[in-house]
């Protein structure tokens, strides 16, 4: 191999590093041999009371091409400024910067090297650290205060494995205090931000095996809290520097703000419209009332399942609970509202992967929630699919993420496996898109060969999963409940999902009226036909899709609700279309007709959504009107801590009258129908408790509920001719 031309300074700090330098310097010197004869490896080892120097002088001794600095300051950040200068003034081409803790591997330096004529830098990023997660935590804050200072974006700003050209390096060094304890971070803010021409490339980073750390975690913040007062000075010298780009800058961030601002209006209006808003006087609805009941029920220390029937997970009531906890009647507004814009951010952050502006990705994000709107607030909030959606837009998004940018970390595969988990615990069904999208990223890894990759995966998710599992089982299991749960989430549900093909195919007609979500659909079976992306990619999301679709048909029931877990999905296939509007070949003409024509769609759903839902809400107010009539007939028959019956599937009495249901069967219907089992437990426990109260709902007057009303000496004391809503009372009272 010819030796180059181009002179290389390779310079490192060391600090008692007796027992690793001889080996590094020995390793970096083999660097040096196909380099210039002036190519020089410089130590500056000053402040070591260990034999370190003494070890550098023997090596000195013996190869020309170590230089030792022995008269900078001691500590780590200034001696790396004065290696800088050394090389600057020395007549450096280029200069390599590493530790001399024997981390990094000297093997991975020609690829950097092959990398100098395209690059001005090649700056090394730790994609694992054998330094502890603590040091790589302490980075990913020091990136996230970078984007927040100056923004910038970098997957590594302090990695000691960077080679730089001297001109480039030469422009910034100056700007450095020379006792500063952070340059590479400084030195790696200022090149991204003016523009230079680096690149982040991947290095292993072994553990320290020998040696002493001179920083410890202590000063690790010691230095980070000194340096943070700093940053504002190396700010205002940016901005000095170039006027004109902090001005651009300023303008990005007041864009970056104002579609935050959109994301956060979008959600809030999305939820505006529950029953559970303060500022709507409307009747709760149907699944919600129920959902608030089991709360009410869990607060006073009831147990879901054994206490109290419903079929839907656990973690549905948590939430409920919670809210309950919060406020009564509006508290699980707050629940309902972070759900949606948590799963709004990463429907964004999608878009974002896919689109390369933003106001076409705040549209995407808006486009996707009116199918939200559309289908949510016919049947008025405080649903299951609400709180799946944050789980689900954040699968998508790493979805994307792993084969946009190939970037799959451990964390991240980690809150796969916990949002999957999730969702399991709020309805079982909604889960079968983790099953195409997983396995997609899993054999994408099998084909690449990164075995290891894939094993940390599988280890990762299954600790997700198990960290949400296992406390909701512990609990069900200490409180008694583990059996009704199995019998009424797990073996109940089979039953309810069963459903003819007719049925079946009904409902899917039923959804694919929604032109947005038909849309949808038609482009993500178009781009996994055209594969213009991976293979892998397109038809394991489309698999996901159409899998979630049958889901969500698979019970037969027109339930609007039941479509809203596919709207995290549709960012991907508008996303593609939109990339095509936005993308490098962008054309701004047809953008624009696409973006009007997806404007009428978007707003044409939102107002005969709201439309639909002021009509539900105008008849939903005689409801109240009759609740309040039946509330002072309950409040004059009954005390507080006496538990009443409603018949049928009125809950909000329940909560509007304040009392507690007498069955474990707060309603009866439509489960009673599905397992006609309930309806004899139902009246057996009414019969064991003779509740003093028993409020049949409109409309479910029948022969089985007037035989024991008469068998067990109700007097009727109320009826409203209009609804047909009766309210019967125990004999003796």
């Amino acid at each position: 191999m010819s030796k180059s031309s181009d002179v290389l300074y390779v310079v490192m700090p060391a600090y008692n590093e007796g027992m690793n330098i001889e080996s590094v310097v020995n390793e970096w010197l083999l660097v040096l041999k196909n380099k210039s004869p002036k190519s020089r490896l410089v130590v500056a080892d000053s402040g070591s009371n260990d034999d370190t120097h003494e070890i550098l002088l023997r090596i000195r001794s013996k190869n020309k091409q170590l230089e030792i600095l022995s008269n900078t300051n001691q500590y780590h950040g200034p001696k790396i400024i004065a290696l800088y200068r050394y090389a600057i003034e020395n007549g450096a081409d280029y200069v390599f910067q590493t530790d001399s803790d024997g981390q990094t591997n000297y093997r991975e330096f020609e690829s950097f090297w092959d990398k100098r004529n395209d690059y001005d830098g090649v700056l090394g990023f730790r994609n694992s650290r054998g330094d502890g997660k603590v040091r790589a935590f302490v980075e990913k804050v020091v990136c996230s205060l970078l984007r927040l200072f100056f923004d910038v974006t970098v997957p590594d700003a302090n990695a000691p494995f960077r080679l730089m050209n001297v001109r480039m390096l030469a422009k910034y060094i100056d700007k450095i205090p020379s006792d500063y304890d952070l340059p590479n971070i400084i030195l790696t803010a200022y090149f991204v931000r003016f523009g230079e021409n680096v690149t982040f490339e991947k290095v292993s980073f072994k553990p320290r095996t020998a040696g002493v750390n001179s920083i410890n975690l202590k000063k690790i913040f010691k230095i980070g809290r000194e340096s943070l007062k700093n940053f504002w000075l190396f700010k205002r010298e940016m901005i000095k520097m170039n006027p004109e780009l902090a001005k651009k800058i300023a303008l990005r961030k007041c864009g970056t703000v104002f579609n935050i601002l959109c994301l956060v209006v979008m959600s809030f209006v999305a939820v505006a419209i529950s029953p559970s808003s303060p500022w709507i006087d409307g009747q709760t609805a149907t699944d919600s009332s129920v959902f608030l009941t089991v709360g009410d029920q869990m607060k006073v220390g009831q147990v879901p399942y054994l206490d109290t029937f419903d079929h839907k997970g656990p973690l549905l009531y948590l939430i409920n609970f919670a809210g309950v906890l919060i406020n009564k009647d509006s508290g699980i507004l707050v629940f309902e509202f972070l759900s949606v814009f948590v799963a709004v951010v990463f429907m964004y952050r999608t878009a974002r992967l896919l689109v390369k502006r933003r106001a076409p990705c705040v549209f995407l994000t808006f486009l996707a929630l009116s199918v939200f709107v559309s289908l949510n607030l016919l049947d008025l909030g405080n649903l299951t699919e609400e709180y799946a959606l944050p789980s689900i837009a954040l699968l998508v998004y790493y979805f994307v993420k792993y084969f946009r940018k190939d970037q799959l970390s451990v964390i991240s595969v980690v809150f796969i496996g916990l949002s999957f988990a999730c969702v399991a615990l709020l309805r079982i069904n909604m889960v079968a898109v983790w099953a195409p999208l997983c396995i997609g990223i899993a054999v994408d890894l099998i084909m690449k060969k990164r075995y290891m990759v894939f094993w940390k995966s599988l280890v990762s998710f299954i600790v997700g999963v198990l960290v949400v599992i296992v406390p909701v089982c512990i609990w069900l299991i200490a409180a008694g409940g583990m059996e009704s749960f199995i019998d009424a989430y797990l073996l109940f549900n089979l039953k309810y999902s069963r459903a003819a093909i007719y049925e079946i195919v009904t409902s899917a007609f039923f959804f694919l009226k929604n032109i947005i979500l038909c849309i949808g659909m038609a482009l993500s079976l178009y781009y996994a036909v055209i594969c213009r992306n991976s293979k892998i990619f397109s038809w394991s999301f489309l698999v996901g899709l159409i899998l979630s679709f049958v889901t969500v048909c698979m019970s037969g029931r027109n339930y609007s609700h039941y479509g809203m877990i596919l709207v995290p999905m549709f960012v991907v296939p508008f996303g593609f279309l939109f990339q095509e509007f936005w993308g490098e070949k962008s054309n701004n003409a047809l953008g624009i007709v696409a973006i009007l024509l997806f404007f009428s769609l978007c707003f044409t759903g939102w107002f005969q959504a709201f439309e639909k839902v002021a009509v539900s809400i105008g008849s939903r107010k005689k409801n109240v009107e009759i609740a309040d009539e039946i509330c002072i007939m309950v409040d004059d028959f009954t005390d507080k801590s006496d538990r009443i019956v409603v018949y049928g599937n009125w809950n909000y009495i329940y909560r509007h009258c304040d009392r507690l249901p007498a069955s474990r069967y707060s309603y009866q219907y439509p489960i009673g129908d599905i397992d006609p089992s309930i309806a004899d437990e139902f009246f057996d426990e009414v019969l064991e408790k003779k509740p003093k109260i028993f409020v049949i709902q409109p409309g479910y007057y029948d022969g089985r509920v007037s035989k024991f009303l008469e068998q067990n000496d109700y007097d009727k004391v109320w009826a409203e001719d209009e609804s047909g809503a009766l309210v019967y009372v125990a004999h003796s009272n």
